[in-house]
């Protein structure tokens, strides 16, 4: 088994952010700023590209990497088509890239499209071992009530209830 580490986002049109371009990420990474600036697409951007990579280069899906990332787009964003995800306004439709150290997929969505418009992989063909998971913060609030109330009810003796 082996892990993969982002090293590299680059986005462009994608939701309210115009362009991003992170290219210093960490192991552990926190993503801050106001409602509505994209922080969960760019999860989501991320999730979706890793988990479609990951169920490619399993060999589990019979389809072509383009199949496999068109089905995670629409699983992960729930949207009714995938240019939907483009930046309002924006002719130039949405462009991601996501380097994982020396390989990188990479696609593009044009906009008011429902299809890719192309999708770049460069890799090895190792096969992942290892499952990705997103939670948005949100959620992980919410799961992190549910886990506490579950604890004290199951140990109270913990918390000076016993």
């Amino acid at each position: 088994m082996f892990n993969k580490v982002v090293t590299r986002v680059r986005l462009d049109n994608l939701g309210p952010l115009d362009y991003l371009e992170w290219s210093n990420v960490g192991s552990i990474n926190l993503i801050i700023g106001r409602n509505g600036t994209g922080k969960t697409l760019l999860l989501k951007a991320i999730y979706a590209s890793l988990k479609s990579l990951e169920r490619f280069k399993r060999g589990a899906e019979p389809d072509a990497l383009e199949a496999v990332l068109s089905d995670q787009l629409r699983r992960t964003f729930q949207g009714d088509k995938l240019g939907d995800l483009v930046r309002k306004g924006e002719k130039d439709g949405l462009r991601v890239a996501v380097d994982l150290g020396e390989e990188r997929l990479s696609f593009q969505i044009a906009a008011k499209s429902d299809a890719l418009k192309s999708v770049s992989l460069v890799a090895d063909r190792n096969v992942y071992q290892e499952d990705s998971i997103f939670i948005p913060a949100k959620e992980i609030l919410t799961l992190g009530r549910l886990i506490r109330e579950t604890r004290e009810r199951d140990y109270p003796i913990w918390y000076g209830f016993g």
